[in-house]
């Protein structure tokens, strides 16, 4: 059990990564059951991979709907119950309607 714990916890240090981002053209509804109407970017990273929901913004990163984003992010994953993972921009690789 301790063995799983310290595994955890190594795993999840909060220290940012640099990864690559694509956003969809549009917003989605997060399906939230307290804010039901509240909207959400669509991300995948891989150009055709899975896409989902993100929780809060981009930092530095100003979204217009309509052009679909290639980013260069810093992920910042969350360490404990509560947070929530966070992005920041770093570089705009493109944008495309």
């Amino acid at each position: 059990m301790a063995l799983v714990v310290l595994l955890a916890s190594a795993c999840s240090t909060g220290a940012p990564v640099t990864e690559d981002m694509w956003v969809e053209d549009n917003y989605v509804f997060c399906n939230e059951f307290d804010e039901p109407e509240r909207q959400c970017l669509l991300v995948s990273h891989t150009e055709f991979g899975f896409y989902r929901h993100i929780e809060g913004d981009i930092e530095g990163f100003e979204y217009e709907e309509g052009f679909k984003y290639h980013l260069r992010v810093e992920r910042t994953d969350a360490t404990s119950p509560g947070e929530v993972t966070t992005y920041r921009l770093l570089e705009i690789l493109s944008a495309k309607d």
